[in-house]
């Protein structure tokens, strides 16, 4: 039996306070996980190697980075076409005749666009249910108890917005330039390290 102080009417607002609390973690948690493994899958059988900014097919070719796609935050990387043409499994790898691509988003999973929405999502579900705790609060006259009990979803509230909101801001979407873009100097020591190993 309930405590004539602790009405059912609060313990189903608290109750679902913390559900969105938890749906707010498992949606930023969800999307984590499908865009590491969406990553993983499309480059899957390629290993990238930082040292030259360039990805390796099983059969030990490169594929060089080609363009970068500032508008869209992608990168691309292309194989060299006579090199993937003379494959003997390209007919399993691309049907393309100008060398086998993989794109690759400029920013990491955070800071991409799918990351600061989903993100975006989980702290509106934390100011709804900071909002709907409010105003039970003040629509209704609660009982010492069942202010103690909202006391603990408020500051379970503040805590995991003050988190989130701070990770939402530290990991903004669509950076103003490429970090990882290559300056010049990189761009002329990339070409001289692919002519060497195309040669090799």
């Amino acid at each position: 039996m309930l405590d004539e102080a602790l009405h059912l009417d609060a313990l189903l607002v608290a109750g679902y306070v913390i559900f969105l609390l938890l749906a707010s973690m498992a949606i930023e948690l969800m999307a984590r996980v499908t865009h590491h493994h969406a990553e993983r899958f499309r480059t899957a059988g390629f290993q990238y190697h930082k040292h030259n900014d360039a990805w390796r097919c099983s059969q030990g070719n490169y594929l060089w980075r080609d363009k970068v796609d500032g508008k869209n935050r992608l990168v691309s990387y292309r194989a060299n076409a006579q090199v993937c043409n003379g494959c003997a499994i390209k007919y399993l790898c691309t049907n393309s005749n100008e060398g086998r691509e993989l794109l690759r988003p400029l920013d990491p999973w955070p800071h991409s666009e799918v990351g600061h929405f989903y993100r975006g999502i989980s702290l509106t579900l934390i100011a709804i249910a900071g909002l709907l705790l409010l105003i039970d609060v003040i629509l209704h006259g609660h009982s010492r108890s069942e202010l103690l009990l909202y006391g603990g979803d408020f500051l379970l509230l503040a805590v995991m917005g003050l988190r989130a909101f701070t990770k939402f801001q530290r990991t903004r979407a669509r950076f103003p330039q490429d970090r990882n873009a290559p300056t010049a100097i990189e761009t002329v020591n990339q070409e001289k390290l692919r002519d060497a190993l195309e040669k090799w």
